[in-house]
């Protein structure tokens, strides 16, 4: 690491500078790694270049979910296992959206399949994970595994070369009735 405590600045707009000296000239690999979304760019000297990595072989990924996917409430983003695997493969989308799920979408929000053609199959990943179910309690076990193969059905027909990986309700046993992993396991089918 090229520093190893964090740069705390007030969120009030104004221009920070933090000095990172590396102690020589030498190319290297970059990663920036902030709790904000506050970024006003890099400061390089004259004879410096700052460039974008070449383009590899990546596979593109993509994560379909709820809170679990997208970060527990008030907690920092990268709590989430799909947003720690996307800064691990590179080249990854996050789609999480918190109180969603197969069924479950409060008043502004959608399910997952609402969401499958925008936030999904635009983006044409080659690996899906889908991974939801806890907010979809409320629903019966029958309604979940009907909702879960029609959007297993759509992502079938709209990406047939995805791989596509399905967790069910990532949460403690006694807060998902056996049901429900019973019901996206039988819609995943073959």
């Amino acid at each position: 690491l090229a520093r190893n405590t964090a740069v705390t600045v007030p969120a009030d707009g104004a221009l920070y500078l933090a000095l990172v000296d590396f102690g020589s000239k030498a190319t290297r690999h970059v990663r920036l790694m902030m709790p904000g979304p506050y970024f006003g760019g890099i400061r390089v000297g004259p004879s410096d270049v700052v460039s974008r990595p070449a383009a590899g072989t990546r596979l593109r990924t993509m994560f379909l979910g709820d809170s679990i996917v997208e970060g527990p409430a008030g907690q920092n983003a990268r709590a989430s296992f799909a947003v720690l695997a996307a800064e691990r493969l590179k080249e990854a989308w996050v789609s999480g959206v918190g109180a969603t799920g197969y069924l479950a979408a409060p008043a502004s929000k959608r399910t997952l399949r609402q969401r499958l053609a925008t936030d999904v199959v635009a983006h044409a990943p080659q690996v899906l994970v889908v991974s939801a179910g806890i907010n979809d309690l409320a629903f019966g076990d029958g309604e979940i595994q009907a909702e879960a193969t029609a959007l297993f059905d759509a992502l079938q027909a709209a990406l047939p070369d995805t791989l596509v990986f399905v967790t069910g309700p990532m949460a403690t046993l006694n807060r998902v009735r056996g049901g429900v992993n019973a019901a996206i396991k039988a819609a995943v089918g073959t």
